[in-house]
């Protein structure tokens, strides 16, 4: 907390003019995202709420332990007593005993209950780490946003102060008399919109500010520094992150550890089915409690003891033996379901998150080559709208293009280390990649090691299957649009020897970049095209197919125009085909 009082006074006594000197001493004494997940970690009331939970069940198991010792008790007591069929009247009595019992045979209820506690007190660790994964998460994902929304009401603010710097040019224009009206209306309204866009990005920021202060506890700091994840190295295939997944996710271990806690709690309710065999022992002395008669003295004390075996069985109970039994039993099953129904969504979000991460790392450079592109087109097109060889219109769409594209490239990049966060979390690594496992989380090694022995077999509920086999195919396909000109002879279906080599170098360079493995072929008609059109289309659609089948490359599928009123008119060749190489 010191060296975040330390950074905010610091950044107040900043003038507006130094942010680049306060950004640079934020990052010299930065308060990260991992300082965020440590704080809640240490203040979140989900999190003490785990823990004090499972300490709660680890005292338990301590509970159940007793019912191996003998249990002693001391009794003793005196009162006033009084008859009056003798003569006597009024006595004093009095008492002490001390007696032990121990438990020989109980239909192993107690062997039940310690099994069945301590495995609940293993779930409860289980659910606590769980718990603590889940909320390191949250509060490292709503920290990403923090960092994110502050940038995009930046860009906000800044696209608003651009569209304005327009609106004063067009405005100066029209007061010169040398501008038009409907260019500053046209203005105007693009900065209403960019306004709107501003008032949108500070109430987005306002709200994650809100959700930060839940979960950690207090309002962040005026710079948060991200930590990125994106170096963490990743399991290389969907199938090994769910491997990981299913060794490394507490939640899941506490699904399956659930499972033991069930089984051991019918052997509890079956000791009701067995005998219940106690050795006893007790010592007293007593002063008239006894009968009286000329034998002894009344008011002297007198001693006594005993051993004694004791056997209680019991014979009937109305059924309710049998009903606990089987109620236990359901709560096996129960805890089946509640195990398979936790692997599978592990599974769905182990799957979602890494496909996340492969789709982002990719799309990353789309976005950024699009935000440099746009960056280059806006400032071309300013320069450009001052000599009059732009259009307002154009230099506003530009300047709306460079500011989406920015967003999209800001989004992108939270997004991705957002998900890697997410992978990291379902193999339970994300307290490791921190490093914040031994500061934050003093572990019980000893309980650790029984949970070493958890057997993961997950296979019959949740096999490591991804749906996303056989879809990044499909969007590696490269398109190529061409004239049935370009490929046949007027009025023919048969390639020509041109339409073969123009095919030949098409199927070349795509196969530099990898391999194709299969091909769409489909060819576009106009509305108005005729029976013969079509017929004559088709034909030099199979005749691109069979072409492509020579050379090696299966053909999906052919796709015919969609039917509809056609006009006979002669064939033309301005028609167009698509083939569709598809790379593996």
């Amino acid at each position: 907390m010191a060296s975040v009082t330390v950074l905010q006074a610091s950044a107040q006594e900043a003038s507006t003019n130094d942010y680049d000197g306060v950004l640079a001493y934020a990052y010299e004494n930065p308060y990260s995202s991992r300082d965020a997940v440590i704080k809640a970690l240490d203040t979140n009331p989900v999190v003490r709420e785990a823990l004090h939970s499972f300490q709660a069940a680890d005292h338990n198991v301590g509970t159940a332990r007793g019912g191996y010792f003998p249990s002693v008790d001391l009794s003793a007591g005196t009162g006033k007593m009084e008859r009056d069929y003798d003569d006597r009247d009024d006595y004093t009595t009095n008492r002490a005993e001390i007696s032990v019992t121990q438990l020989l045979f109980n239909g192993f209820r107690t062997m039940g209950q310690v099994s069945e506690l301590d495995d609940t007190r293993q779930v409860r660790y289980l659910e606590f780490l769980n718990t603590v994964n889940e909320t390191a998460l949250e509060s490292f994902t709503i920290a990403e946003h923090l960092v994110r929304y502050r940038k995009l009401l930046d860009l906000a603010r800044s696209n608003y102060q651009e569209h304005l710097d327009v609106q004063t040019q067009i405005q100066d224009r029209v007061d010169q008399g040398v501008g038009r009206r409907a260019d500053l209306d046209q203005v105007q309204a693009r900065v209403a919109l960019a306004e709107s866009n501003l008032i949108t990005e500070a109430a987005n920021l306002h709200d994650v500010t809100a959700k930060y202060l839940r979960l950690v506890g207090e309002l962040p700091p005026e710079y948060l520094v991200p930590v990125s994840l994106t170096d963490e190295p990743l399991p290389p295939s969907i199938k090994e992150v769910l491997y990981s997944a299913y060794q490394g996710n507490p939640g899941f271990h506490a699904a399956i550890k659930n499972i033991s806690a069930a089984q051991s709690a019918v052997t509890v309710e079956r000791s009701n089915y067995y005998p219940k065999l106690e050795l006893r022992a007790r010592y007293g002395t007593e002063q008239n409690l006894g009968v009286f008669d000329d034998r002894y003295d009344p008011d002297d004390f007198g001693d006594e003891a005993a051993v004694e075996l004791a056997l209680t069985y019991n014979l009937f109970r109305g059924g309710s033996d049998r009903a606990a039994v089987k109620r236990s039993l359901a709560e096996v099953s129960s805890a089946k379901d509640q195990r398979d129904q936790a692997c599978i969504n592990l599974r769905q979000t182990a799957q979602i998150a890494y496909n996340d991460t492969v789709q982002l790392n990719e799309q990353l450079v789309s976005l950024r080559e699009h935000r440099d592109a746009s960056n280059r087109v806006r400032a071309a097109y300013n320069e450009q709208f001052q000599i009059g060889q732009r259009t307002l219109l154009d230099l506003l769409d530009a300047e709306n293009e460079y500011f989406q594209s920015s967003r999209a490239l800001v989004n992108g990049e939270h997004d991705l280390n957002i998900a890697y966060a997410e992978v990291l979390e379902s193999t339970g690594e994300l307290l490791q990649s921190l490093d914040i496992v031994d500061e934050a989380m003093p572990l019980n090694s000893e309980l650790d090691e029984d949970l070493a022995s958890i057997s993961v077999e997950p296979s019959a509920a949740c096999p490591a299957i991804s749906p996303s086999e056989g879809y990044n195919a499909n969007l590696t396909t490269e398109v190529v649009s061409m004239e049935m000109a370009d490929l046949f002879a007027s009025g023919s279906s048969v390639l020509s020897d041109s339409g073969k080599m123009r095919l030949d170098e098409f199927l070349a360079d795509f196969q530099v970049g990898g391999s194709v493995s299969d091909a769409w072929v489909s060819y576009s008609l106009s509305p108005s095209s005729s029976a013969v059109n079509q017929s004559l289309a088709n034909a030099r659609a199979a005749a691109v197919k069979d072409y492509l089948l020579l050379n090696g490359i299966e053909v999906a599928k052919v796709k015919q125009p969609l039917p509809g009123d056609r006009r006979i008119q002669p064939a033309t060749d301005l028609m167009e085909i698509e083939v569709r190489f598809i790379g593996q």
